[in-house]
């Protein structure tokens, strides 16, 4: 089936999918890192790093 720009439609719809599906692994991403945005200083902290390896570590 053509779209109305001439393209094959299972061509879009692999294009969105891959769009959807890169937009997720971003999300992700982030959402893993800023959780761990308070409590990984803590935790190095605790450990016995300096402030500037926790600097260095963030």
């Amino acid at each position: 089936m053509q779209h109305s720009s001439g393209e094959d439609m299972s061509m879009t719809r692999t294009t969105a999918h891959a769009y959807w599906f890169t937009f997720a692994a971003t999300l992700a991403f982030f959402v893993g890192f800023y959780a761990l945005l308070m409590p990984l200083p803590r935790y190095l902290s605790a450990i016995g790093l300096a402030d500037w390896q926790v600097g260095f570590v963030l």
